[in-house]
């Protein structure tokens, strides 16, 4: 389960924290930092299985609160990088992406929006492979690579495409 504090944190302006419906496991996953993420949380965060969304009170823009979306596969991460193994190139680009890898494991690939949704997904079987977004508009897209074996074993990658 997840939820929030309304003061408390490391800036004292609210928390989101995670704990086992029993009531163990508790920890703190993030403190909201009174600017882009707001502060002073309200009211109860929403869950659509793959992302919480919620709102604050105070700060943002103007300091009247924002309204959030975070990741649930973000959110207490564990994840270890793997981008010693993998190159992408170029950056920017003009939309054919070139990925180089040492690793001989079979990788997933997930490219993200700015919203945080994925547009495109694809196995990587060689060491060499292109990811193609000559389909998408010109902007800045999230790349992330993880391993079949251990989906902890990821690594992000920002891409312009111009």
């Amino acid at each position: 389960m997840y939820g929030t504090t309304g003061t408390g944190g490391i800036n004292d302006i609210g928390s989101i924290f995670k704990v086992k419906p029993d009531g163990t496991s508790f920890s703190k996953l993030i403190d909201f930092d009174g600017n882009t993420h707001g502060s002073y949380p309200r009211r109860s965060l929403i869950s659509d299985g793959a992302l919480l969304y919620g709102m604050t009170s105070s700060g943002g823009e103007n300091n009247q609160g924002v309204i959030f979306k975070l990741s649930l596969e973000n959110l207490g991460n564990t994840e270890v990088n793997i981008r010693q193994n993998i190159t992408i190139y170029p950056n920017p680009s003009n939309g054919l992406i070139k990925l180089e890898t040492s690793l001989l494991t079979q990788l997933q690939i997930q490219v993200y929006n700015i919203l945080g949704e994925i547009i495109k997904e694809q196995s990587v079987i060689n060491q060499q492979t292109v990811i193609d977004l000559t389909n998408y508009s010109a902007r800045v897209y999230i790349i992330k690579v993880y391993d079949n074996d251990n989906t902890k074993n990821v690594m992000h990658e920002k891409i312009l495409i111009k």
